[in-house]
């Protein structure tokens, strides 16, 4: 009669190796199962394009109106909404001008945000700093840009108010983080997005902000939609 002992079939060794192999391949199977599918974020997706389709033409006085989008950053940011306007303050002729964009791949702003995007259309990149605003009457903190365009006396000075959207519910300040939003596996299908505003240098800073925030909350409902936090996995826990 064989030793059980010596059986390999019946050491407890042998059972508590196949014990933990069964684990770890349960294991995976399920964070496999529990990953979100790009069909688990169409949803979102949706939610975000309804709330754009809702972004208001006036704010506060200021009359807005569509401008063509180049084709070549449709093309480089392939969204899932991409909205531009320019405001006019009818009293002061003072613009601003308001970008809102999201994609269903966040990599796909690597390429099209201020510190690429505005040196390859002229300007001269001046500072930049993290920058907190007001949204909603809770503090929010992206990016403040300055770039200069033109020479000598025709040269002028613009700033660019920017946050990078992502869909767990925060504002990243740097690409970097929006490339680590876009390797994680529980969040790469729900994309990005972001918001440029653009002003002139005839504002004082307090007024900047304060028309900053203006149309922050102006354009709260697909902020928010970008922001809310998707439908996590029970494994994302």
């Amino acid at each position: 009669m064989p030793n059980p002992s010596t059986n390999p079939s019946r050491s407890p060794r042998s059972l508590l190796t196949l014990a933990a192999a069964g684990v770890l391949l349960a294991g995976f199977a399920f964070i496999t199962w529990a990953r979100p599918s790009p069909a688990d974020a169409e949803p979102y997706h949706a939610a975000v394009v309804q709330a754009a389709n809702q972004l208001p033409l006036n704010v506060a006085g200021w009359e807005g109106r569509d401008v063509p989008v180049p084709d070549a950053a449709v093309d480089l940011l392939q969204p899932n909404v991409i909205v531009a306007r320019r405001f006019v303050d009818p009293d002061t002729g003072q613009a601003v001008d308001f970008l809102l964009v999201h994609s269903k791949d966040a990599r796909s702003m690597a390429g099209h945000y201020p510190p690429i995007c505005y040196p390859q259309n002229g300007y001269t990149a001046e500072s930049d700093q993290p920058q907190t605003w007001s949204f909603q009457g809770q503090p929010v903190t992206g990016t403040a840009y300055t770039f200069l365009i033109g020479a000598g006396k025709n040269q002028a000075r613009f700033h660019v108010a920017n946050l990078l959207l992502l869909p767990d519910g925060t504002v990243a300040q740097t690409m970097a983080e929006m490339r680590r939003a876009a390797a994680d596996p529980a969040w790469r299908h729900f994309g990005a997005g972001q918001v440029q505003l653009l002003t002139s240098d005839d504002l004082t800073p307090d007024e900047r902000d304060a028309l900053i925030e203006k149309f922050l909350d102006a354009n709260a409902p697909v902020i928010q939609a970008i922001l809310s936090p998707a439908p996590q996995p029970a494994a994302a826990g």
